[in-house]
């Protein structure tokens, strides 16, 4: 069974790169120019051999029941970050078939969707969630990090408890509502 150290290890030298490899694919979605396509798939390819090594030591690495999600969670994002770098060299390779090029970096919202429950857990993640120009900004992380425990306070919840409650408020529950 692996010590919490080396879960935290195999975290970190996989979160390096995973997240490294969607700013790449985020760079190559915005200046996306067919003329450029074989440009753009020369950015892409080295970050197949930079997540892959990692995320195959991630799945073959023993860990405790109770973080168990978490890894599955980091093997799904970083198998699904994979597949949009496969598919992208693929199009590339046939540059007139842009539709399979578009098909490829649409895949992009889902592996966020299956990142974004992460963010709360690890700081990297979170930050990745911001603008970029505000990602090294402390101040804001330490405000929106205590903002999000006093929310949970508010509503007499413990961070990690499952509950059925939820912040969200429904049409008739809110007074100023007249909708």
């Amino acid at each position: 069974m692996a010590t919490p150290a080396a879960v935290l290890e195999a975290i970190d030298r996989v979160l390096e790169p995973l997240l490294e490899t969607l700013e790449r694919v985020m760079w190559v979605q915005r200046y996306l120019h067919p003329p450029a396509i074989g440009q753009l798939a020369e950015v892409l390819a080295p970050q197949t051999e930079a997540l892959s090594g990692p995320l195959r030591a991630l799945a073959e690495s023993a860990w405790p029941d109770d973080a168990a999600f978490i890894r599955e969670r980091l093997l799904d994002v970083g198998r699904q970050t994979l597949d949009i770098l496969a598919a992208f060299a693929a199009a590339a390779r046939a540059p007139d078939d842009l539709v399979e090029l578009f098909r490829a970096l649409r895949r992009l919202a889902r592996v966020q969707e299956t990142l974004y429950p992460l963010a709360p857990a690890f700081e990297p993640v979170s930050r990745w969630f911001l603008e970029p120009a505000r990602r090294d900004d402390d101040t804001l992380v330490a405000r929106l990090r205590d903002g999000a425990l006093r929310d949970l306070g508010a509503l007499g919840l413990q961070r990690g408890l499952r509950t059925g409650t939820s912040p969200v408020r429904t049409r008739g529950q809110c007074a100023c509502a007249s909708w």
